[in-house]
């Protein structure tokens, strides 16, 4: 015959403190390995990544009234 449990008694694991710690370390992991990421993605970012305007203009460059940018 079985035996009769009440809801606490079949419970495979007690809610709370366990639970808690659980959750916390794996936002704590997940958040580190987060900022790890984003650290090796600057420290590996080119200088001149593919596609960015490299055409360098002096100060005396200036675009003035006569000199009106044109859309090529």
């Amino acid at each position: 015959m079985t035996e009769k449990l009440t809801p606490r008694e079949a419970r495979q694991g007690e809610r709370g403190l366990p639970v808690l710690k659980i959750l916390i370390v794996a936002l704590v992991l997940a958040l580190l390995a987060w900022a790890a990421a984003g650290l090796f993605g600057e420290a590996t970012e080119p200088e001149n990544p593919v596609g960015e305007n490299t055409i360098e203009q002096d100060a005396t460059d200036e675009p003035g009234p006569a000199q009106a940018p044109t859309v090529q």
